[in-house]
This record gives structure tokens, sequence and C-alpha cells, in this order.
């Protein structure tokens, strides 16, 4: 069985979404069954299209799913990738990881009673 990756990105103007592409490509040669997902942007329609490079990437990416929680309980790994803010993750990444840990226990815990 293929050890399944969740790759989960966020990027306003498409270089930390070049990035998680090239891990995904890294992660589906190495054998990995791998979900693409992008975190849900919050920004206002009106900042983004102030910005060339954010409104570009915006119809780069219309395509890539949104991630949840089932992404999350369905993987054995999970690769965040985010820009920084001031040394930080960006608050829309923070957010995401933060949700999902009961679902995640819950994974973990269904995972070593069936192994």
């Amino acid at each position: 069985m293929a050890t399944r990756v969740a790759i989960i990105y966020y990027s306003a103007t498409g270089t930390t979404y070049q990035l998680a592409r090239a891990v995904e490509q890294g992660a589906s040669e190495g054998g990995a069954e791998v979900r693409f997902r992008k975190v849900r942007e919050l920004a206002p329609d009106e900042a983004i299209a102030s910005n060339q490079g954010w409104a570009a990437h915006r119809l780069e990416s219309q395509q890539v799913q949104e991630a949840s929680n089932d992404d999350l309980v369905w993987a054995d790994a999970i690769i965040f990738g985010t820009p920084t803010r001031y040394g930080l993750p960006t608050a829309l990444t923070r957010s995401a990881r933060h949700l999902p840990v009961a679902p995640l226990s819950t994974a973990a815990r269904k995972r070593q009673l069936s192994a």
C-alpha cells in the first residue's frame, strides 16, 4: 500500500504554490498517493484584485481543491507549505493546522488498533 501524503499550502502570489508542486512531484515519483490542497483564501476580492500577482495566482490555482479535515485524516503524512509573516507561518496556515487535532487523534487510534 502506498503512503498517503497530503500537501496543504497557502500562497498569495504563487511562490509557495510552485514549491508545493515540486514536493508533490517528488512524492508522486517516490510512489506516494498524493492529495494536493490549498488553504481557503479569506482576503476580500478587492484586496486580491489590487495586487496583480495575487490576482494572477488566484486564476492559476482555481482548480486546486481546498483542504478539509477529511484530507488530514486520510493522510499518513502531512506537509504544510506557507510563506512567513515576520518569521511565523501565515495565520491561514496556522488555523488550518490547529483545527483537525481531534480527527487526527481518532485516526491514529484506529490505525494502531488495526495494525
